[in-house]
């Protein structure tokens, strides 16, 4: 009777561990995909170099905030509206960009797209962490990345071999297409498990800048910090500006 129990609710983390993880790749795919199209986004519009990197930037700031934000209302709320909701707005902003013929439109598409993202690699290691004993959450947790780094490697070896380049608007309009089919299987699928509630009620009293001071004056949190921002900031500049 044990052994019947778990293998439903094995099958039902995979599951949505799963969407999780397809939301991070889809999410690193559109990065990407940006940088490959940035050319014509620059001849689209009739910019520099320079304001295309702005432009980046100003997707990263967007990201950045709303990973903050989204961090505190995934501990407190339904991943299920979290992550759907997410992904409904990266589609936004996927159609915005792919019809954006001035620069005002062109921003507003990047900041939206990247409020859309900003919870795209919370979610699939909140999921993991949520289904999965915590024994499992690093192994899991690399999981997500390789997968999505083995499909984000498959395509660009395939445009290399092709040498093809995607059309900006078929690009964009079907990273938009992904994002909804996602962000609907994502509203029917996504949940916390049985076992698992949002933060309890006496987490929530303390205040985000208790939290947050708690936070920094960890040791470890600084070193983890720095060599997170070193690498993946280095893989972001080398991607954005020399694609």
């Amino acid at each position: 009777m044990a052994t019947s129990e778990r293998t439903p609710h094995r099958a039902r983390a995979i599951v949505v561990w799963g969407l999780g993880t397809l939301f991070l790749g889809l999410g690193l795919l559109t990065a990407v995909m940006i940088g490959i199209v940035a050319e014509q986004v620059r001849d689209r519009l009739d910019v520099s170099e320079h304001t295309i990197g702005m432009l980046s930037a100003v997707f990263y700031v967007a990201y950045s905030i709303a990973q903050f934000i989204g961090g505190i209302m995934l501990d407190r709320l339904s991943p299920r509206w979290i992550l759907g909701v997410s992904s409904l707005v990266a589609a936004v902003g996927c159609v915005l960009l792919a019809n954006a013929s001035t620069m005002g439109v062109t921003v507003v598409g990047r900041v939206v797209l990247g409020i859309g993202l900003s919870t795209s690699f919370l979610g699939a290691i909140y999921l993991a962490r949520i289904w999965f004993p915590p024994q499992r959450f690093a192994v899991m947790s690399s999981i997500s990345q390789l997968s999505t780094n083995l499909i984000l490697a498959f395509m660009l070896i395939g445009l290399s071999v092709t040498q093809t380049i995607p059309p900006l608007h078929a690009a964009m309009i079907g990273m938009a297409v992904g994002y909804v089919v996602l962000g609907v299987a994502i509203f029917l699928l996504v949940s916390r498990p049985g076992n698992a509630a949002a933060a309890p009620q006496g987490d929530s009293d303390v205040g985000i800048g208790s939290q947050l001071r708690m936070v920094v004056g960890v040791r470890q949190f600084w070193f983890g910090t720095a060599f997170f921002a070193s690498v993946f900031g280095v893989l972001i500049a080398w991607n954005d500006l020399w694609g």
